[in-house]
Order: structure tokens, then sequence, then C-alpha cells
């Protein structure tokens, strides 16, 4: 008989530059927000959510994996420490179908059907230019494109791969608000990852902070 298991959240945050084209004074942080079944974290490797049914967690059981939030923002490369506009994705519209994890905490591939919705940036360098996320490897990646006013949009650009900055599990029974509280990206100042890593801690929060490419 199936069990129904436990549920954890997991952040991750990632900081790349755009590189050339239109963004390429400017640089973006992601922070995305999972819910994942705790039982996933007890063995290295995928697990597969197949419509509910979760495989490769111990035993199969009933779960899901759930995109929370997910956020971009996005800063000048000479003030990497203020955002200048925060892009904010629906949730639902990355249903992950799979997922890599490095015990305790670390998400090594994430895998969702499709790309985000697509946002249009508000800020004045970028209101003309949409972006969407990629969860669909290694990395989290944003895609681009100007859609100048009176002409169609140029095709979607891929940004270089980012670096994974963070990875963090908060303690059973953290809530969302609790994680949303310390993790949601606003135009202005933002901390450090270290110091980001300090006030999780105060939640009961397990980090890992890493730095790779893929």
């Amino acid at each position: 008989m199936l069990s129904t298991a436990s549920a954890v959240i997991v952040t991750t945050s990632y900081d790349p530059p755009f590189g050339a084209g239109p963004l390429n004074d400017y640089g973006w942080k992601a922070t995305i927000n999972y819910e994942l079944p705790a039982e996933c974290f007890s063995t290295p490797g995928a697990k597969i959510n197949l419509f509910g049914l979760v495989l490769g967690c111990e035993a199969p059981r009933i779960a899901d994996f759930k995109v929370l939030s997910a956020q971009v923002g996005i800063y000048r490369l000479d003030t990497p420490n203020f955002l200048v506009d925060v892009l904010t994705f629906d949730p639902t519209s990355l249903p992950l179908v799979a997922v890599g994890i490095q015990p305790p905490d670390v998400l090594t591939q994430v895998y969702a059907w499709r790309p985000s919705n697509t946002v249009r940036g508000t800020a004045d360098f970028n209101d003309d230019i949409d972006f969407r996320l990629l969860l669909q490897g290694p990395v989290a990646e944003v895609e681009y494109r100007q859609c100048v006013p009176g002409s169609s949009c140029t095709a979607w650009t891929t940004g270089p791969a980012p670096v994974q900055t963070a990875s963090i599990r908060y303690a059973d029974g953290t809530t969302f608000s609790q994680v949303f509280g310390q993790t949601e990206l606003r135009v202005g100042a933002v901390p450090e990852p270290g110091t980001l890593a300090l006030v999780l801690l105060a939640l009961g929060a397990g980090v890992t902070v890493v730095r790779r490419r893929r």
C-alpha cells in the first residue's frame, strides 16, 4: 500500500551575467523555492514525479514536486547587490517531472515539462524585453527576447550558463510563508549569500553553499 510522503522546502539561488546583447551590462539573480518529499533526500540520484506517484524516494509513494515561487532579480554588473528589476514567474507554469538530489540538500538536476510563463521587464532599460525561466538541467536558465513596439519580437536568447550560489533545505514543518519572507527578491539591496545563509539558519535550515558551472 502506498504511503504519503512528508514534504520539505528547498531553495536554490543562481547568479550569472547576461553576456552580450541588450542586457550586456546586467546580470541576474534567481531564487526558486521547491516543495519536495523529505524521503527523496535519503539517497542520491534521480527522482521521478509520475502524475503524483514519486519514484526513487525510498519506496514508491504518493507525493508531488512543486515549484512554490520563482523570481529573477536583475542588477547592473557594477552594482551586483542592488536589484533594478524583479521578475516574478507563475510557479504553476513550471510543472516538475524529475529532480536529481545529492544529500543532504543539493539539487543537481531539475526538470520542468515546459518553460515558465512569459514576464515583461518593467524597468526603463528592459521594458520592451520578455523573459521566461527554464528548469531543464543542472541549473536554472533565463531566456529573453526583445519586442519593440511596431515590430516583431526577436528569437528567444538563452543567457550564459549560471553559477548556483546556494542550496538550502529547511527543517520539517517550516512553512512557505516563513521561507518566502526570507527569500523574496525586491527592487533594492539584497543580502550576500553568506548573510542570507545565517538568517536562514535561524529557521532551522540546513545550508550548503556551492559554486559550480555547467
